[in-house]
């Protein structure tokens, strides 16, 4: 029964970490997104800037 029992928490845990990496990815990807934009907003700020002078 033990070891029944040891078995099921020791899937749930590589299920759980799996979950973790995933949300990691996520998170770094959105991360990446994030500064792509700020870089493009960066840029037509720039622009804008040039065009006006």
């Amino acid at each position: 029964m033990q070891k029944a029992e040891g078995r099921r928490q020791k899937a749930e845990g590589r299920i759980q970490k799996a979950e973790g990496r995933r949300q990691n990815t996520e998170g770094r990807i959105q991360k990446a997104e994030g500064r792509r934009q700020k870089a493009e907003g960066r840029m037509k700020h720039e622009e804008g800037i040039i065009l006006n002078s």
